[in-house]
This record gives C-alpha cells, structure tokens and sequence, in this order.
C-alpha cells in the first residue's frame, strides 16, 4: 500500500512540475524567444503527461486491487469470527 501512496504522491510531483514548466514556456513565447523550441519541448510535455496519466491509471488500478483484497479479508475473517463462535 506504501509504494501506491508513493507512486501517487510522485505522479502529482510531476504533474505540478510540468505545469511550472509549461508556465514557464508560455512566459518564452510572449517575449517570443526560442518559439521553435518551445513548440517541440511543449510537445514532449504532453507526451510526458499522457505517460503519467497511464501510470497514475496503473496505481489506481492497484488501489482499487488492495481494497478488494482488504474486502475480501475482512468478509473471511468475519465468516471464521461467526464460525468460531457458534462452536463453541
């Protein structure tokens, strides 16, 4: 559950990253410094974006895989909780 906390936390860190940098090449290209490359360095940014998006979606899946677990953990451990007291 950690390392998805982690991932999570990581995933923002660069979202956040990229959007200074981008703010950053908005300022560029209104003093109209280095407009080519701007555009292809915006172009990887978004490249960079749609790489977090699918990571960001491989943690949610995992998220969304350890609550199931935990669920299905704690339905178990009610069912022996039950069993257990009737036995005796």
């Amino acid at each position: 559950m950690a390392d998805i906390v982690a991932m999570d936390l990581l995933m923002q860190s660069l979202k956040d990253g990229i959007e200074l940098i981008r703010h950053g090449c908005k300022e560029l290209r209104e003093a109209q410094i280095y407009d080519n490359e701007i555009t292809d360095f915006e172009q990887s940014l978004d490249k960079a974006n749609i790489e977090i998006k699918y990571y960001e979606s491989k943690s949610h899946d995992a998220i969304e895989r350890e609550m199931l677990v935990l669920q299905k953990m704690q339905l178990l451990e009610e069912q022996i909780s039950q069993e257990l007291f009737l036995f005796r």
